[in-house]
């Protein structure tokens, strides 16, 4: 079995043995179809499998116990600080338990990019080939009762009627739709180098029809939003700038066609008119996630403190009330309880638990990297932070997996653009 090698200036292929590869690959099925299948909610498999990672990373002479102590020290600090406003303490527990394993997440990430990034490429065919097959199935289950396994039906924008939007096994269509964003910027960074084979398009249309499914407008409206950043941004790339003038002239002829298509054709169809409803600031899924998330983030932090917040796990103490009043939260009818309080926005959550302080040091955090670690010498890891830097203002959420990954991916030292230029030499994978 051959796998692509990322880096040219190693004088050997690296290897990995295959128990070891295959068990890198159910980790990646996990975290990408199951993570909280069948799990309370909060709780995800790759939460449950902290042990296991900090093992492995101990093995690998990672500086695990370093990077936990910095994470000690920081997290109580700000215990100190929240306990003096006073908190649940039970509850901050355990959200700290949560971030915790995030973070551990984060490392073991960082680990595996460090060591086996060559079988990144590999994997995530592997993934997508599974993934169209899944979606498929869900096509097959959608005139069925079982639909709602992996479909959601609800109305999502006004004048709109109810819609299935594909979900598969995890919360919600945005959060599956964020797991397939990081494959489109893949094969996105091999157009814009005219290295596309026939197999590659083969995996980008089924990510784009998974995405379609999706109806994730936030996600596929800012995967286009880079798009045109990464172009704009290539202006000041003298590396860049030969292809950037072949692809921007590219960009723009299918964006006038695909204007006049929508214009011409599909002027009264859905799309259009939650397109409409976005641009007039009536659509209740985008306005959930940025200006009502970052009303019900201040209103909250400002009952203990707006600069340093209310603390983890207090959410749903002091904002269950006000959260379901603005979100329109109804009962369950199975269970009778009303749904957990939660604000769907990383930075407005972040900002209601960590306060100013923690919004802006997560601001700066990311553009200290951002500079560290030379993101811009690297076109796929530049259009991760770019959509990751945008998505986190209004999507996602602070404890989220999935953009950790994002950030972890970005501010790897993996995939440089001479990887997408043209084939690569193989790396074995040994019995």
């Amino acid at each position: 079995m051959q796998l692509s090698l990322p880096y040219k200036n190693l004088s050997a292929s690296p290897t990995i043995r295959r128990s070891q590869y295959f068990g890198l690959l159910m980790v990646g099925y996990v975290y990408f179809f199951f993570n909280n299948f069948l799990l309370p909610d909060g709780f995800l498999y790759t939460f449950l499998l902290t042990p296991v990672f900090i093992y492995w990373m101990l093995a690998k002479r990672m500086p695990v116990v370093k990077c936990i102590f910095i994470f000690l020290l920081v997290w109580g600090a700000f215990l100190v600080v929240h306990n003096a406003y006073g908190i649940s303490l039970p509850d901050y527990i355990k959200s700290s338990i949560l971030y915790f394993s995030v973070v551990v997440f984060g490392m073991t990430m960082y680990t595996y990019f460090k060591f086996y990034s060559f079988t990144y490429e590999r994997m995530m065919e592997s993934v997508l080939k599974a993934n169209f097959i899944f979606v498929l199935c869900a096509l097959a289950l959608l005139p069925t009762e079982m639909k709602d396994l992996v479909w959601v039906t609800n109305s999502i924008s006004e004048g709109l009627s109810e819609l299935p939007r594909l979900k598969m096994l995890t919360y919600e269509p945005s959060y599956y739709s964020l797991l397939l964003i990081p494959s489109l910027f893949f094969y996105f960074t091999y157009i814009f180098y005219k290295s596309m084979t026939r197999s590659r398009w083969i995996f980008l249309a089924s990510v784009v029809f998974a995405l379609g499914c999706s109806l994730s407008f936030g996600a596929i409206g800012i995967s286009v939003l880079t798009m045109a950043v990464f172009v704009l941004y290539n202006f000041l790339s003298n590396s860049r700038r030969r292809h950037n003038k072949r692809f921007m002239s590219l960009l723009t002829i299918f964006g006038v066609i695909g204007v006049v298509v929508l214009i011409t054709f599909f002027a009264d169809s859905t799309f259009m008119l939650r397109i409409l409803n976005i641009m007039d600031g009536n659509d209740s899924s985008i306005n959930n996630r940025s200006s009502q998330a970052y009303f019900l983030a201040l209103s909250i932090a400002d009952l203990k403190s707006t600069l340093f917040g209310v603390g983890p796990g207090q959410i749903k103490i002091l904002g269950q009330d006000l959260i379901s009043l603005v979100y329109s939260y109804g009962t369950d009818e199975a269970t009778g309880q009303v749904a957990t309080a939660r604000i769907p926005c990383s930075m407005a959550e972040v900002l209601c638990n960590f306060g100013w302080v923690g919004f802006f040091g997560k601001l700066l955090t990311e553009l200290i990297l951002f500079r560290k670690t030379k993101v811009k010498t690297s076109s796929f890891r530049l259009c991760l932070f770019i959509f990751m830097f945008i998505y986190q203002f209004v999507g996602s959420y602070s404890t989220s997996v999935v953009e950790i990954f994002f950030w972890v991916l970005a501010f790897s030292n993996v995939f440089p653009d001479s990887y997408f230029r043209k084939e690569q030499p193989a790396a074995a994978i040994n019995s």
